[in-house]
Formats: structure tokens, sequence, C-alpha cells
């Protein structure tokens, strides 16, 4: 039997935030109805100032320079929340429907790591491990696509040799790593004609239990 160690990573690009479009008193608003601390101190208005202009008005004129410290504050709040749909909605389908098999290893919401192309990404790096049978559906998302030799993984395990899975071009970065975990020692030779066969399965869009087997 073979096990698999998968290594997968993907960052998101994140749209610029949609609270750009509210008014000024429209984010106040939320900030209220969400119960949130104010970044600035309210004062109020006058009878003054409220009979001379409208409530609008008034808050683009007294507070329009407070409009990205409110903005901060309500992408701060809804993160959580608006990360986890944008990821379900872009994660594979075994992903979704397995993800207790996999664990998170780094997290961020707000990656700069694309900061050179002007991206600012939702970014995870899954690993797990998969018997045969689990290999199979999950490797089903990523048929048809080419594979390239890699200078390995480093995991809890040490350093293991892993080949990668170029994945279709999309407006996601991803990257996903394979090791093949044998549970009894083989000859090299062995194990690379079982690599190259997975390889070739995988490339040609012919994934089964056949790939797993010695071909005479």
């Amino acid at each position: 039997m073979i096990k698999f160690y998968i290594i997968y990573s993907i960052d998101i690009p994140k749209e610029e935030s949609e609270y750009w479009d509210y008014t000024t008193k429209e984010l106040f608003d939320l900030i209220n109805a969400e119960k949130l601390i104010m970044p600035f101190d309210f004062e109020g208005f006058s009878d003054e100032e409220l009979k001379e202009n409208n409530t609008d008005e008034l808050f683009e004129i007294n507070y329009s320079d407070c409009r990205l410290e409110m903005i901060n504050l309500l992408e701060e709040h809804f993160n959580d929340s608006y990360c986890n749909q944008i990821l379900n909605q872009n994660l594979s389908y075994y992903f979704r429907d397995n993800i207790d098999k996999f664990r998170v290893t780094e997290e961020d919401n707000n990656s700069d790591e694309y900061s050179y192309c002007d991206l600012t990404t939702i970014h995870r790096k899954y690993v797990g491990e998969l018997n045969e049978e689990e290999f199979l559906d999950f490797i089903r998302d990523y048929e048809y696509n080419s594979t390239c030799d890699t200078m390995g993984s480093l995991t809890e395990y040490g350093w293991l040799p892993a080949f990668s899975v170029e994945l279709s071009d999309n407006d996601n970065i991803e990257c996903l790593y394979v090791s093949l975990l044998f549970d009894e020692k083989l000859d090299d030779e062995i194990m690379e004609i079982i690599e190259n066969q997975i390889r070739e399965a995988i490339e040609e869009g012919d994934v089964s239990e056949e790939m797993f087997k010695i071909k005479k």
C-alpha cells in the first residue's frame, strides 16, 4: 500500500472592498448596527447644523476623513466569514467535502506575498496524508495537468522527494506537491516506476488503481 503526503497551497486575490461604495453615513450606520466601537470620537450634530444640512451631507462634511478607519474596522470584523465564503467557492470539491483530512499550516486573510503584483490574497496551505482510495478521489480534480520534478518537501518526516502538479490556469495562485510514502521498503527503481506511472496517469486523465501496480 502507498500513502500520499499532500501539500497544497492557494492564494485567492482579494477584490477591493465593497465598503468604498458606501456613503460615510452608511458606514456609520453599519458600524452601529454591528455594535462596534467607533474608531473616532463622535459628538453628534447641533440643531443648527441639522437645519442647514441633511444627515448624509453632515457626515460627508465632518467625517469623510475617517472613512478609511471605518472601512478597516468593518473589514476586520467581517473578514473571517468573508474569507471562509471565498475559500469554499474556490477550493476543489474534494477539499470542501473532506477538509477534516487536512490541517492548515499557513493562514493569512491579508497576505502581501504577491504585493509586487499589486495583489492582496487570501492564503492557505493545507497538509494531509491520503491512502490510495482517497488519493484517487482527490487527484481526479486535477487530471489532465502536467507534472514536474521538484527539490522535494520538508515535512515532519524530514525531507521527502516530491513531484508537483501544474494546475490549470485561473485567477488563483495554486501549488500542489505530492510525495509517495511506501509501507514497505522497495528498490529505488521500483518506487520510481510507480511514481512515473502515477504521474503519467494524472497527465493523461486516466487515474485508477492500476497506476499503483507494477506493470509487466
